[in-house]
């Protein structure tokens, strides 16, 4: 369940992020996750019990242009392990 700071606004984005995880969206790069945004992405993810370890920012130049690259470790709060996500 989400936690108790979660609004209707929250709710509905979390509810839109399990479709599209039914859907077997955001596995791959031509398939992604969309209209979630980064408050959603944090809301989803403590509801299925994962919580933020680390995160770091890299700086690339791709074309010319500076783009940036998150990588961010979750805990999962059960089992203990690990997960990273490139964002």
């Amino acid at each position: 369940m989400p936690d108790k700071t979660c609004n209707k606004s929250d709710l509905l984005l979390i509810a839109t992020d399990c479709q599209h995880i039914l859907e077997a969206k955001g596995l791959k790069m031509r398939n992604p996750l969309n209209g979630l945004g980064v408050g959603g992405f944090y809301k989803n993810l403590s509801t299925f019990h994962f919580k933020q370890k680390n995160r770091i920012t890299k700086h690339l130049k791709i074309h010319g242009e500076t783009r940036f690259v998150d990588i961010i470790d979750f805990e999962h709060l059960v089992d203990k392990t690990i997960s990273s996500i490139a964002i």
